[in-house]
């Protein structure tokens, strides 16, 4: 009677009816046999269900024609698959049903909707049948009115964006059946076919689900026949269907009946296209949201605790969570990223979870934002029932909502990737006489007593007692590390391994390096130092923005630690992307694979702590840098990174001294506007500045002559007769550095003193006789100062009877006395090599040495010379 009725019925303008299909269109789907082939015949008197498939030469066809012929209910629709060029096999056209429907048959399959207008409205009958219990209806170039349950048939309603396509699909792996679509709002004859569809689902005179071999009904003896799909019982009144969340096992005293359903998925794996639209749409007026990289929007402004807005829209993703305040650069949509996520960047930062009732499970599945740190999350009013609270690994998170209200969920030990976050409500899992044990987000089916077990995607069923490969069980995990470059560094993407075990054989390994050829350009390779020293590798960088690698050796390939690095120059600003795939240990694949973040920094002179001002702040850790002690330490503890460096080498001589802790001081008081290396004009036009040393009384008096602003000093000898130094300059900013084995001193000012004032006065804490020399660097130049404590001080020039010359890999001395002592020291003071000389001439091998300046001392019968060399 129903059916009739709304057979009867005509839409306004625009509709389509799949409750009812044209004796024309059975027949073309009957004779067309190439593009479509029946999916059920039972019996000779039920009509057949068909649905598309490939034709005969492989190509995809038109799924609105069959036999050559329009499908008149299909005009002005037309089907895309999101995942695939291949749609055959994913159209049905259900003929067999009461009503009859259009299905998509699985995740991704659009149904285009075309010559939409602007502001028209929809209406669909549907019904999701989501057998994953892991997404809903997706709707394109459609803002809905109205939302149906999961797995329920559903009126909707939908106003349509802009002029043009629209369209449908499942985001999650199941079907959704569509019964009908008309132009304006619903009407009664929508909701009388909603009732008519829903009890023909509870109609049980006949039994017949697809797969089954036979037919069944009422007074039947058997009830299961091999090809069923569903477990049906006599004297059962409900019927279980594909996609239920429970289940039924022979044994069972109840019937599980499909109630633990997901209330809310939030499934950040999945951005719609109006989300993308409407960041771009924020970024591009500079709002809350910037383009990061090509695979990521980050805030910009500070967030208070809300919604996620973009564009004066809140992120359809994100609806029915609130967030706590965010300062910018801590929410990342990385919509790119395989597989996309949302990242909460930092610590301490929260997610809140609305209308949660007590007993519901919270189900969320994360993973830490970095390679080499154990990151996790914790939530309030709810417990955990398993997944760690801080891992290395994907995990998922399953809690138990302690009381009715919401739930917050905070990142714990710095960045998280959330993949998705759903709530599932609080009716068990398991029924009583059950034989089987099911939790939320499990891959493999087990039941007491089995000795095999099979995972999904398995080629090869496992029992106990079979020799395990040791591939099966190895667990190998890539990654580089995150980096800060400034812009125009070189600098290396370093590729480590996990652990890997000789038994496994690996001879040869090759991978693809995506990259963005916009903001870094590839300049070489070195394996030298890494495990895979010794081996053969090639580097194909003929494709734009991608490096083909493929190395091979010999011997075996084990261990853990740096496999290659491959080196790029900065060219641009901003966070960019390297991205690896396609990796191969000889012929296994490796999908455990974490890339890191790059960010190129402007290269900012003098802004050694990276916070776009060059400040004193950033003179001082020079300064304290000169002299080898550790200024950073729980950001960047020594030795710096190359990026810190380069910012604090701003003198344009090779080294870090107090010259350069001198010139940042002028910057940061604005007494000067630009920096010797920026001006290419050395600074070591010292302008005659030096100092001298004099012993008065028992102390060592130090004065500086000329324009002396920065002075780094070491000491050598018997150090115990030195006391701790008195700066009489308090203009002066300084740093020192003294144990038992180093005497060191940094100073620097940003004026010049008179020449002859006293600037620094050591005291003598011995009478006895000692040989003290002083190492010192006054602006940019090296000087000598030796002393015999009580006959005073004298100046030997560098040059004086020996001959030093560097080539870069050698130094060669002439003039050398016999039996004298060279000693090589680091600009801190380290000792790095000594050999007493056999002969007036050596030469001395450097390349083991890092870059950097050094000093070579020369001692002879309490006579000692010292020189300067740079190791390029």
């Amino acid at each position: 009677m129903i059916l009739s009725l709304w057979s009867c019925l005509s839409f306004s303008q625009r509709a389509w009816d799949f409750t009812n299909w044209s004796g024309d269109t059975w027949n073309d789907l009957a004779e067309d046999t190439l593009n479509w082939t029946p999916y059920f015949l039972i019996e000779e008197d039920l009509p057949p269900l068909f649905k598309g498939h490939y034709n005969a030469n492989g190509l995809i066809f038109d799924q609105t024609k069959a036999n050559g012929n329009d499908i008149v209910e299909l005009q002005d629709l037309s089907f895309d698959y999101l995942y695939s060029d291949v749609i055959s096999e994913h159209v049905f056209i259900d003929l067999a049903y009461a009503p009859s429907r259009l299905r998509l048959n699985g995740s991704g399959v659009v149904l285009n909707i075309h010559n939409c207008n602007q502001y028209d409205t929809l209406t669909v009958v549907m019904e999701y049948l989501d057998w994953k219990n892991s997404g809903d209806a997706v709707a394109v170039n459609l803002i809905p009115f109205t939302y149906g349950e999961y797995k329920e048939t559903s009126v909707e309603s939908y106003l349509v964006e802009t002029t043009g396509t629209a369209g449908l699909y499942l985001r999650s792996e199941g079907a959704l059946n569509i019964f009908s679509i008309h132009s304006g709002m619903p009407t009664e004859a929508d909701y009388e076919l909603l009732n008519f569809i829903n009890e023909m689902k509870n109609d049980d005179t006949t039994w017949y689900e697809p797969g089954d071999t036979t037919w069944y009904k009422p007074g039947d003896t058997t009830w299961y026949e091999p090809g069923d799909t569903t477990w049906y019982e006599p004297g059962d009144t409900p019927w279980y269907e594909p996609g239920d969340t429970t289940w039924y096992e022979p044994g069972d005293t109840t019937w599980s009946q499909p109630e633990n359903t997901h209330k809310k998925i939030w499934n950040f794996r999945i951005w719609s296209q109006t989300t993308l639209d409407q960041l771009a749409a924020d970024a591009a007026e500079q709002g809350n949201w910037a383009v990061a990289s090509e695979i990521r929007y980050e805030n910009i402004v500070n967030f208070e605790a809300g919604p996620l807005m973009a564009n004066g829209h809140e992120i359809t993703e994100t609806k029915g969570l609130i967030f706590g305040p965010m300062s910018s650069s801590k929410i990342r949509i990385d919509h790119r990223y395989e597989p996309p996520r949302l990242m909460l960047n930092g610590s301490n930062l929260s997610i809140n979870v609305l209308n949660c009732e007590a007993g519901d499970t919270l189900i969320v599945t994360t993973i830490t934002g970095n390679s080499t740190t154990e990151r996790g999350i914790t939530a309030n009013n709810a417990k955990r029932i398993s997944g760690a609270e801080v891992s290395l690994d994907t995990v998922t998170n399953i809690f138990a909502v302690e009381t009715d209200g919401s739930v917050e969920l905070t990142t714990n030990g710095g960045g998280i990737l959330f993949y998705d976050i759903s709530i599932v409500n609080g009716n068990s899992w398991y029924e009583p006489g059950d034989t089987t044990w099911h939790e939320p987000g499990d891959t493999t089916w087990y039941e007491p007593g089995d000795t095999t077990w099979y995972e999904p995607g398995d080629t090869t069923w496992y029992e106990p007692g079979d020799p395990e490969n040791a591939w099966d069980t190895a667990q190998i995990k890539l990654w580089y590390p995150d980096r800060q470059v400034n812009n125009t560094e070189v600098f290396s993407v370093l590729l480590h391994t996990s652990m890997l075990d000789p038994t496994l054989g690996i001879i040869a390994y090759q991978f693809d390096l995506y990259y963005d050829n916009n903001a870094m350009e590839y300049q070489g390779y070195d394996i030298e130092n890494s495990i895979s020293a010794g081996g053969s590798i090639l580097v194909n960088a003929n494709d734009t923005g991608v490096l083909h690698v493929s190395w091979m050796k010999q011997d075996t390939l084990s261990g853990m630690g740096l496999l290659v690095k491959l080196d790029f120059k900065a060219v641009n600003y901003g966070y960019t992307y390297c991205s690896i795939s396609d990796f191969f240990f000889n012929t296994y694949s490796i999908y455990d694979i974490e890339n890191g973040d790059i960010e190129i920094m402007e290269l900012i002179y003098g802004d050694v702590d990276g916070n776009y001002m060059v400040q004193a702040y950033d003179a001082a850790i020079v300064l304290q840098h000169s002299v080898g002690l550790d200024p950073l330490p729980a950001v960047d503890p020594l030795p710096w990174e190359n990026w810190r460096l380069l910012r604090a080498d701003v003198d344009e001589v090779e080294g870090i001294t107090a010259n350069d802790a001198a010139f940042i001081l002028q910057y940061s008081a604005k007494l000067i506007n630009t920096f010797p290396v920026e001006s290419l004009m050395r600074s070591a036009q010292n302008n005659g500045a030096s100092i001298s040393i004099t012993q008065e009384d028992n102390q060592l008096v130090f004065r500086s002559y000329g324009d002396m602003i920065g002075l780094n000093i070491q000491a050598f000898g018997d150090l115990s007769v030195l006391g701790v130094p008195e700066i009489m300059d308090k203009n002066m900013i300084s740093a020192t550095n003294i144990n038992g084995e180093l005497y060191s001193v940094g100073l620097a000012r940003a004026y010049a003193s008179e020449d002859g004032e006293t600037f620094m006065i050591i005291p003598l804490m011995s009478d006895d006789y000692a040989e003290i020399s002083f190492e010192t660097i006054v602006n940019t130049e090296t000087q000598t100062y030796y002393n015999q404590v009580g006959t005073g001080l004298a100046v030997k020039a560098e040059t004086e009877k020996i001959t030093c010359v560097n080539n870069g890999r050698q130094l060669f001395l002439y003039n050398l006395p016999t039996k004298a002592q060279i000693s090589i020291y680091g600009i801190t003071g380290q000792l790095m090599s000594t050999k007493t000389t056999r002969s007036a001439n050596e030469t001395l091998d450097i390349q083991a040495l890092n870059k950097g300046i050094y000093l070579i001392r020369i001692e002879n019968q309490g006579q000692t010379q010292t020189f300067k060399f740079i190791r390029n």
